[in-house]
């Protein structure tokens, strides 16, 4: 019966898993790059729904600095044209 060291077992106990984590790493679908919209998960409110005005009364919450807003006219959670002026009561930091 042949010896076999514990040194010769680790070492190819780590290239053999080495090689599995290769191998599923490589047939391993990349991830999006970009988060999903709020949209993909729910509907997106009318004006009326989100209490929104087309110029902001309080100036602090502004649609242009909401996490919401994009660029130029978009809201991701409020339907139709959103001016970066304006304000609705879904303001998010």
């Amino acid at each position: 019966m042949k010896l076999v060291h514990r040194r010769a077992v680790l070492l190819r106990c780590l290239t053999g898993g080495a090689g599995c984590l290769m191998a599923a790493s490589a047939s391993a679908q990349p991830l999006p790059s970009a988060q999903p919209s709020a949209q993909s998960y729910f509907p997106k409110s009318t004006h009326n729904q989100a209490g929104y005005l087309d110029h902001a009364q309080p100036e602090l919450r502004l649609c242009g600095a909401c996490n919401f807003f994009l660029n130029p006219d978009e809201c991701q959670i409020v339907e139709g044209p959103i001016n970066a002026y304006g304000s609705c009561d879904y303001y998010e930091d």
